[in-house]
């Protein structure tokens, strides 16, 4: 009601910098669209770097100033006026939820993030607003998956905890989860050291600006550093066909998953312990069957047969 209200008298003047004080962290995310956030008085953003949830506080100084920049809901604007992202810190951290637009002011992605880790459903969109992907995420296990990897204690509750802490940290890596692969990432030796370095704001600035160009392909980097993938995993393609499907456990793909190419060509088998295990098979975009792989626990082929010469 309140932002409705609000709605009813931006015709005459702008909102305040007191209205955002006034929105909970939530309710301001999950109630404002992208035209309403453009409505807000951006001289009291400095240009999108933060905006306190104390804004009423009276001036005590520098550990006022230092307390403001370190809590607060914050929207962030692109060149033309138009809102890039939204998101909240606490403490030094992105905590709250989280939403960014392309510029042609399509959603680009959303979620839920606990001190810089993504939680719960995470959802990303291509410029044309098609799906990219919906994903689920858990805080809690990535903390304790690297407290074993950190402490390894002689009963592990994960599996990724018997591998190397190098190896396994790969695994929540959220450059090599989005399918990015650099230079530091393949030289990284992280021994008992198994956090990923986090992003600062102006990391995150950078990364979405980069994200957001209508015209950058297939480009997209998430604004967190780690990400424990736990529950179903859904990816599309540009065109919005189903690209890859199937369950992640603690991290790792587990049981029957689908595959598709742009072709619309299948791939049906199943995981195990992230690796792919016993028989996958092959259709055409027809639901031919075409071949048959087999692999072993260690998700090498070990045999294959083709129906085509048949």
């Amino acid at each position: 009601m309140l932002i409705s209200c609000m709605l009813i008298l931006s015709g005459y003047s702008a909102y305040s910098q007191e209205f955002v004080s006034r929105l909970s962290v939530t309710e301001s995310i999950g109630r404002l669209t992208i035209d309403s956030l453009n409505n807000l008085e951006k001289e009291g953003f400095e240009n999108g770097i933060l905006v306190s949830e104390n804004l009423n506080m009276p001036d005590k100084g520098a550990r006022v100033k230092k307390k403001a920049e370190r809590n607060g809901f914050f929207v962030v604007f692109n060149e033309r006026g138009d809102t890039q992202f939204v998101g909240n810190y606490r403490r030094g951290q992105l905590n709250g939820k989280w939403m960014s637009w392309f510029n042609n002011r399509q959603a680009c992605d959303s979620g839920l993030l606990i001190n810089n880790l993504p939680d719960g459903t995470w959802k990303g969109w291509y410029a044309n607003g098609n799906p990219r992907y919906i994903l689920q995420f858990n805080a809690r296990k990535l903390n304790a998956l690297k407290n074993e990897l950190v402490n390894q204690p002689k009963i592990k509750y994960f599996n990724l905890a018997n591998r190397r802490p190098d190896e396994a940290s790969m695994h929540y890596d959220a450059l090599l989860l989005f399918g990015h692969e650099t230079p530091e990432v393949k030289t990284i030796s992280l021994s008992k050291k198994v956090n990923h370095p986090v992003y600062s704001l102006e990391t995150v600035k950078k990364i979405v600006s980069e994200n957001v160009e209508v015209n950058n392909g297939s480009y997209y980097k998430a604004p967190f550093s780690e990400g424990l993938l736990h529950g179903q995993f859904t990816s599309f393609h540009p065109n919005g066909s189903v690209k890859e499907s199937g369950l992640y456990l603690n991290g790792l793909r587990e049981g029957m998953w689908e595959e598709y190419t742009l072709q619309k060509e299948k791939a049906v088998g199943t995981y195990r312990h992230g690796y792919r295990n016993g028989e996958w098979r092959y259709y055409s975009k027809e639901g031919k069957l075409l071949y048959w792989k087999r692999f072993d626990v260690n998700g090498k082929e070990s045999e294959q047969f083709s129906f085509t010469g048949m």
